[in-house]
């Protein structure tokens, strides 16, 4: 990590406060199973922290028979009632270490996903309705590894990219917050490719239970 000094603690969601970036591709395979299609043709890994029209995109790709739908509504759709079935559930320490971080630094969500889900996180886990700032897909034109969300939270925040410590599980969002100029760790939770995390981060830990409390 560097020596700089951190203002502000920026987190993505899925897959890295909550537990359900596999819930996206049970999704995208109910999908495929509802239209005869066979199994998904695609590595799941790379649907994972984008936004649904990204995924929506990528599935096209490799499974273009579902072109005569609406393939984002109908994947963020399955993925809601999921969660809607299993609930919610959080990556081991997150609530614990988002705690400790108040008086300290910021705290900012940029998540790829949409308000709505978002409203369902702080209506679950009421401690992080004390984010001090939210950005998600619907409020960017591009989607991660592009750094556009990263950087538009540090604004809302008054703080510097440089300022800015990100926790990602994806190889997207981590992309995302090095190209916006940020200190980036990895949450290799249910990562199967920890290798690809560790290139791209300047940490890796398993979960938040591993993360020194609080940030230099």
């Amino acid at each position: 990590m560097k020596n700089t000094e951190v203002h502000a603690v920026l987190f993505d969601m899925d897959g890295t406060l909550v537990d359900t970036e596999q819930h996206t591709a049970k999704a995208v395979q109910a999908l495929l199973d509802e239209h005869d299609m066979g199994p998904m043709a695609i590595d799941p890994s790379v649907l994972y922290g984008i936004t649904w029209d990204a995924v929506a995109e990528r599935v096209l790709r490799a499974h273009p028979g579902l072109s005569h739908i609406d393939v984002t509504s109908a994947i963020q759709a399955k993925c809601s009632a999921i969660i809607d079935r299993d609930g919610l559930v959080l990556v081991p320490g997150a609530d614990e270490y988002f705690s400790s971080l108040e008086g300290r630094q910021l705290r900012g969500l940029y998540t790829s996903n949409v308000r709505v889900e978002v409203d369902r996180l702080v209506a679950t886990f009421p401690v992080f309705a004390e984010l001090d700032g939210i950005i998600t897909g619907e409020d960017v034109s591009r989607s991660k590894p592009d750094p556009e969300g990263f950087v538009l939270l540090a604004s809302i925040l008054g703080v510097a990219p440089e300022c800015c410590v990100v926790f990602e599980d994806s190889v997207a969002g981590l992309t995302a917050a090095k190209l916006a100029g940020m200190q980036a760790i990895a949450v290799a939770h249910r990562c199967s490719d920890e290798d690809a995390l560790r290139r791209i981060a300047d940490r890796v830990v398993v979960n938040f239970e591993d993360v020194d409390r609080p940030l230099p």
